[in-house]
């Protein structure tokens, strides 16, 4: 109910009872008015309207956190430390994690390699990605064959990611080598860098 441009609110109280009026302390017989609080209101809506926020906010970063930035297979394929036509044989998350904060790791055969470091004799079986394609991280079905591109860490170890990977469109993610056009496929032993 609006009284003077206010909101008010009809309270039933029990004859004698105390409520509030306006902010004062009265007596009313049976019925009366009480002004919502505005501040309760505010922050009421001020707590609906920062959860629809943070709602859209997490959509829209899991969405998005991972934008891979358009190149092309010569570029990707210059700037991986290797790139070879792999078979996965194995999947493994040793922390249960979906979040992406820790590794999964995929055991894989090389069946051809295009490129590796001067300084490496064989390429690992194994390689590390995040736990979660928002984190970059990239998703291989076992038993089948991609063609894979990644990186050497510090510490020796081989990490692939949705970015960097030799594709025809140019915006990365993992192509499993059946979709490799056969363009692509030749060119991956003239590239040069």
């Amino acid at each position: 109910m609006i009284k003077n441009g206010l909101y008010v609110k009809i309270l039933q109280c029990r004859k004698g009872s105390t409520a509030v009026c306006y902010g004062f302390d009265i007596n009313l017989p049976r019925t009366s008015v009480q002004k919502v609080n505005e501040t309760q209101r505010r922050t009421e809506f001020g707590v609906m309207l920062m959860k629809a926020v943070i709602a859209l906010w997490l959509s829209l970063s899991v969405a998005f956190a991972c934008s891979c930035f358009p190149q092309s297979a010569n570029d990707a394929f210059c700037q991986a430390d290797w790139v070879s036509r792999v078979k996965v044989n194995c999947f493994h998350n040793p922390h249960n994690d979906e979040t992406g904060m820790y590794d999964v790791i995929y055991a894989i055969t090389h069946i051809r390699i295009y490129k590796k470091p001067g300084s490496v004799s064989t390429l690992s079986s194994l390689v590390y990605t995040p736990s979660n394609g928002a984190t970059c991280g990239l998703y291989m079905e076992v038993g089948r064959e991609y063609l894979l591109s990644g990186t050497r860490q510090p510490d020796g170890s081989p990490h692939v990611y949705l970015c960097g990977q030799v594709t025809d469109s140019g915006f990365g993610g993992v192509s499993e080598w059946s979709n490799v056009s056969p363009a692509l496929r030749a060119n991956l032993t003239t590239f040069q860098c």
